[in-house]
């Protein structure tokens, strides 16, 4: 129970500079890797997400509840007109990505056991965008992302969004652009979460209710998501564990 995670809503636009779409070819991936062989530079020098951004959905926030990243690379576009890129591949043209996420979703879902079968799959449900904020937060983030390549810095470059496009406008539209299109950003959490509450897994020295001598230490554990990546947060849980077992360990041995 209590499963969240990041949903991640993309956003695509055709630019007239360069961008990884130009550089994926055969000749172009030699090419970088002889560059970043001998100056350490070039496209395998770059992170997969260049720019980040927080912004709030609503001006009166205290704090942002939206998070961008940009990509220097731009894929699905053409697909999207019935094209064989069928939303996977890389665009013919040099483009740039936006992906936003709602920070703070409020949509809990499940991951359930199918049968005692330790290797059989089992049943998970994200139940993305079952709260109404989450949908509101998600369609204010595309809606963001347009009006940042529509600023005066972007349209240097001639900045044309290609996905949703102008023919997405309504709420509506951009909610079943929304649906169609959106992906894990793959920070799931809380499943475990530490409380004392009836909901609670862990105690807040992460050790498993009702057991002796089991702790469960990642993002699990989280009581709700993060606002921002996962990982850091991730690293300091494991970090504070590796105090606390010590510390146990030495209460033991006195």
């Amino acid at each position: 129970q209590n499963l969240q995670d990041h949903l991640q809503c993309v956003s695509t636009a055709k630019i007239n500079g360069p961008s990884y779409n130009d550089q994926m070819g055969p000749l172009g991936l030699i090419s970088n890797a002889v560059k970043y062989l001998f100056t350490g530079k070039g496209m395998l020098a770059l992170t997969a997400g260049e720019v980040g951004v927080f912004a709030r959905s609503q001006a009166d926030m205290e704090s942002p509840d939206i998070q961008i990243h940009y990509a220097p690379a731009s894929g699905g576009s053409e697909g999207q007109e019935g094209e064989d890129n069928k939303g996977t591949n890389l665009d013919s043209f040099p483009g740039i990505t936006s992906t936003s996420c709602h920070l703070r979703p409020q949509s809990r879902g499940t991951i359930l056991a199918k049968t005692s079968n330790p290797n059989d799959y089992p049943a998970i449900v994200a139940n993305y965008l079952d709260a109404e904020e989450d949908r509101r937060v998600s369609i204010a983030g595309i809606r963001l992302s347009r009006q940042l390549y529509n600023t005066k810095v972007m349209q240097k470059f001639a900045c044309e969004e290609m996905m949703p496009g102008p023919e997405a406008d309504t709420d509506d539209e951009i909610l079943d652009f929304i649906r169609e299109t959106a992906v894990s950003i793959y920070h799931p959490v809380g499943t475990c979460k530490m409380g004392m509450d009836p909901m609670a897994v862990v105690d807040d020295r992460l050790r498993v209710h009702g057991l002796s001598n089991l702790r469960v230490v990642d993002a699990s554990i989280m009581p709700r998501l993060v606002s921002g990546n996962t990982n850091a947060g991730t690293i300091m849980i494991a970090e504070k564990a590796c105090d606390m077992i010590a510390e146990d360990s030495t209460q033991r041995r006195k």
